[in-house]
């Protein structure tokens, strides 16, 4: 039931997604350009993508949701000199309820400043601390979420997770604002992808339905596989490559010499099925 549900719920959100940025509402350089995503409120629109689906389908989408712990979250026991204070709880962008206030399940959006945020803790602070010292690691959402889904408190566990994530095809310095950003972004966005990917295939590890996904700035993608183009290029792009494809086939019709086959049919009756008497 879930896993229809939040199936459901992710194509609803992928499709206003589309709405929203054929209309105008979503501004395409804010899905490109750290200053224009920031100045076109675009954490906002998604939260309104996933309100609006929500409601398309009949639940109630609830911002802000927060979800306490039965085991605080421990930022040193992830990176030993973060900070000492545990965490008793998680605010989610939006909880998903039925009528009558169930949590269902919980929405996560991620914007450009957040698009290594499917690194853990640890790897990304080995990263970043190679090049620059780092006073305060952050925690990031790969682990706060999968902490979330292990250790929410009975009645608030959710049954299903989406995860919206922001992520232009070629991250260039423009996408990035802070340093461990701009140290991660050669390694590109089809890596930070499969990290996306893969803690997807993590948390439904717990029994938990959950779906990725992909706003770029051509088009969306949902659990991996392209679902809406919305933009000339990406049509193009995409027209291009299947061109690409179907030239590099060759095929002969009737290249080689048939196989014998269906040998209890007798030559005889094989013609009269065939018309040739």
């Amino acid at each position: 039931m879930a896993g229809r549900i939040s199936e459901e719920l992710a194509r609803a959100v992928s499709h206003v997604l589309s709405e929203l940025i054929i209309q105008g509402s979503i501004r395409i350089e804010a899905l490109s350009d750290y200053d224009a995503m920031v100045q076109h409120s675009l954490h906002g629109w998604l939260q309104y993508a996933f309100i609006k689906a929500a409601d398309q389908l009949g639940l109630i989408a609830v911002p802000e949701t927060k979800i306490p712990y039965d085991h605080p979250l421990s930022p040193s026991a992830l990176v030993p000199c973060a900070a000492k204070r545990c965490r008793h709880s998680k605010r989610v962008d939006i909880g998903f309820f039925r009528p009558g206030g169930r949590l269902l399940g919980i929405g996560e959006c991620f914007t450009l400043d957040e698009f290594h945020g499917s690194l853990s803790s640890a790897e990304l602070y080995k990263e970043v601390s190679k090049h620059i010292a780092v006073k305060r690691p952050w925690i990031t959402p790969r682990d706060t979420i999968l902490h979330l889904v292990k250790y929410a408190k009975l009645g608030f566990r959710p049954d299903f997770v989406l995860l919206l994530i922001t992520l232009p095809y070629d991250l260039r310095v423009k996408h990035a604002k802070w340093p461990d950003q701009r140290l991660l972004i050669e390694k590109g966005s089809d890596f930070f992808h499969r990290k996306w990917l893969e803690l997807v295939d993590e948390i439904r590890k717990f029994g938990i339905s959950a779906h990725l996904i992909r706003l770029s700035d051509k088009d969306i993608w949902l659990d991996g596989e392209l679902s809406i183009v919305f933009s000339r290029e990406g049509l193009e792009e995409r027209v291009k490559r299947w061109l690409s494809l179907a030239s590099s086939l060759i095929i002969k019709a009737f290249s080689g010499p048939p196989e014998k086959g269906w040998k209890w049919i007798g030559d005889k009756y094989a013609r009269k099925k065939l018309g040739l008497y």
